[in-house]
């Protein structure tokens, strides 16, 4: 159900319009469609929309980008390797990776199985 008039004219719900964007997800995601407004400005239709952290492809159906949460995972992980090679234990890394570098990987995962 769309906001009436009168929510949006008394800004009791603020709109911003910057950081407001739009994606085509579906079979004609690469069509061209009407121009979306919202308070009176135009929205940008963009490829890709970082949404909790997970980056949301548009394409034919509902796709998401997992490389850039790998590459931060990479590095907790080696950035912990690296501080921890002095303390000649495997148990170690294995402990500070499941307690750092894990909860990086499965947010996402976790929001992602919650929005399905």
């Amino acid at each position: 159900m769309p906001f009436p008039l009168e929510v949006l004219e008394k800004k009791i719900l603020v709109c911003h319009i910057s950081e407001s964007v739009a994606i085509r997800i579906g079979p004609n995601y690469r069509q061209e469609c009407a121009p979306l407004h919202l308070c009176n400005s135009p929205l940008v239709y963009v490829d890709q929309v970082k949404y909790l952290g997970i980056l949301l492809l548009a394409a034919c159906g509902f796709k998401c980008s997992f490389d850039r949460l790998k590459m931060k995972f990479n590095h907790c992980f080696n950035a912990i390797y690296h501080k921890s090679c002095n303390a000649n234990s495997e148990l170690v890394c294995v402990e500070l990776m499941k307690s750092v570098c894990l909860p990086v990987l499965f947010g996402s995962f976790i929001s992602i199985e919650n929005c399905s």
